[in-house]
């Protein structure tokens, strides 16, 4: 910032703000959490950017795609999830589907299991607490329903 890069200094400012008004609801306690933060400024950017420019206005849409451009780099510096954690959600989310149906007497039926009781399990614990560091709930949602359609 003592370069005077006022830009950059504009979009941390920006990116403090937005993050304390995310916390005042629900505080960022992952990176996931603090990615889905920047892509919603990326999207309202470029948005800002198309209205500027069908208005006529190409200074101010240069200003956004700068500010635009510096979140991209923040955003590709986030830590991404990989291909192992992933693995590490199936396998945690097969683990509570047949403890389910250990339970429910061995085969159940799709109809019979409501996904808010499975994520339930597959969230509880200290691995649960490892799958919510690193994903959101939809993220885990979204693995979570092939496999519920896969049973019968």
């Amino acid at each position: 910032m003592r370069n005077k890069d006022t830009v950059r200094l504009r979009v941390v400012r920006s990116l403090l703000a937005q993050t304390k008004r995310a916390s005042e609801t629900k505080p960022i306690e992952t990176d996931a959490q603090m990615l889905k933060v920047l892509i919603q400024n990326i999207n309202a950017n470029r948005d800002a950017a198309e209205e500027f420019t069908k208005s006529g206005r190409a200074d101010l849409a240069e200003k956004e795609d700068q500010e635009r451009a510096i979140m991209d780099e923040y955003k590709d510096s986030v830590p991404k999830v990989g291909e192992a954690d992933l693995a590490a959600v199936r396998e945690r989310i097969e683990l509570v589907l047949k403890q389910l149906q250990e339970q429910l007497g061995g085969e159940f039926k799709r109809e019979t299991v409501k996904v808010g009781d499975v994520l339930k399990r597959v969230l509880e614990g200290k691995e649960g607490e490892e799958i919510l560091g690193k994903f959101e709930r939809g993220e885990v949602v979204k693995v979570l329903m092939p496999m519920l359609k896969g049973t019968k």
